[in-house]
Formats: C-alpha cells, sequence, structure tokens
C-alpha cells in the first residue's frame, strides 16, 4: 500500500465515522430525552414532600 493510498483511505474512515457519528446521535439523544419520565415517576413513589425545583432540575 503505498503512502498516498494509505492516506486516501485513513480520510476516507474519518469521513465515514463522522458521517456514522452523526447518524448515530440523534438515537443517543432521544434515549436520554425518554429518561425523565421514568425519573419524575420514580421521585413521586419516594416517600416525603418534593420540592418542584427537585423535579426540575432532575428532568
Amino acid at each position: 500500500l503505498s503512502s498516498s493510498a494509505f492516506d486516501s483511505v485513513r480520510l476516507w474512515m474519518i469521513v465515514g465515522l463522522c458521517v456514522l457519528r452523526l447518524l448515530l446521535t440523534r438515537q443517543h439523544l432521544q434515549a436520554y430525552l425518554n429518561l425523565a419520565p421514568k425519573w419524575v415517576e420514580q421521585m413521586k413513589k419516594e416517600a416525603g414532600r418534593i420540592a418542584a425545583v427537585d423535579i426540575q432540575r432532575k428532568a
């Protein structure tokens, strides 16, 4: 493998990985957002009074 071919392959791998990362970002962020209702339900089940600020901070 020549030096220019190696550089070309390396460049295309970087571009491909960047595209893959952009495609997977939405699923990653959506999965994180889906956790908020679970946290709120868990906090409601806990004993004691829960301040609205705590719920907002957690969600």
